[in-house]
């Protein structure tokens, strides 16, 4: 979206960081609920090692991201 949408933005891995650069009508689903996921991003994956996770973590995060993909989809095209 970002890029799209021709907004710079840091390499950073806070979604909140990221989800404040776009205009507020542009947010995704959910808006800043996805920071919830910023410890699997960076502090889980480098400093406590692997994640150990459920099916029905899988699940829900597979649901989550199609429904950001359809989002961004219809913003982007």
């Amino acid at each position: 979206m970002l890029i799209s949408k021709q907004i710079p933005f840091p390499l950073v891995h806070d979604l909140g960081i990221l989800i404040a650069l776009l205009p507020s009508d542009q947010y995704p689903p959910g808006g800043f609920e996805w920071t919830a996921l910023n410890p699997f991003a960076s502090i889980r994956r480098y400093e406590e090692g692997a994640i150990p996770i459920t099916l029905e973590e899988v699940e829900i995060s597979y649901k989550a991201a199609l429904l950001v993909i359809d989002w961004a989809k219809n913003k982007v095209c």
